[in-house]
């Protein structure tokens, strides 16, 4: 696992996005018509709820809300951990990620249901496009139990962490030796 953490590293270093980079809204949308179209998306209420939050007309209007509070940042490198109970959580955790320029590294509990497997294998079909190798080179996927060597790992590098979770994982992500300039954001219960 560390060795693919290094490979993206070398990848995604020279690559950089803007926040509500057009391609990025691109590649949302183009998830957004996936969602709306497949029927196994349909099944899920909560898939097609993302469906619409994720149109374009919506990211353009969440943009300008955003532009006119001053609220847009791109720092770099974030780390994800969402919580594995709530299985879309990662994907807003992800786009907000996305979104605000940033390149992110996102832990997926093996534990994951039918919603995180469906949302993650139409990401990584529609990021096969050529048009989003940008936006691929700039998204890891770590699926891994809990892991010390791992998680310190990506912690030491990265410039922000949204941690997910009940006081006892916010609690060990802090003992994580991060970045003098780390920013992080805790969700706790």
């Amino acid at each position: 696992m560390i060795e693919r953490i290094n490979k993206y590293l070398k990848v995604s270093r020279n690559v950089k996005l803007k926040p509500f980079d057009k391609i990025s809204i691109d590649f949302l949308n183009d998830l957004s018509v996936l969602l709306k179209s497949s029927d196994k998306a349909k099944k899920f209420t909560e898939l097609q709820a993302l469906s619409f939050w994720l149109r374009k007309k919506n990211l353009f209007l969440k943009q300008k809300q955003l532009i006119k509070n001053n609220q847009i940042t791109s720092i770099g490198y974030i780390f994800h951990v969402p919580p594995s109970n709530i299985e879309i959580n990662f994907i807003y955790s992800y786009v907000f990620g996305l979104l605000s320029g940033n390149s992110n590294l996102i832990r997926i509990s093996p534990k994951k249901g039918e919603i995180t497997k469906l949302l993650i294998s139409m990401i990584l079909k529609i990021l096969k496009k050529n048009k989003y190798k940008k936006i691929r080179n700039t998204t890891l996927f770590l699926e891994y139990e809990r892991n010390e060597e791992i998680s310190s790992y990506v912690s030491s590098f990265v410039d922000g962490r949204m941690i997910w979770g009940g006081d006892q994982t916010i609690n060990y992500f802090k003992l994580l030796k991060t970045k003098p300039r780390c920013r992080d954001i805790m969700f706790a219960n």
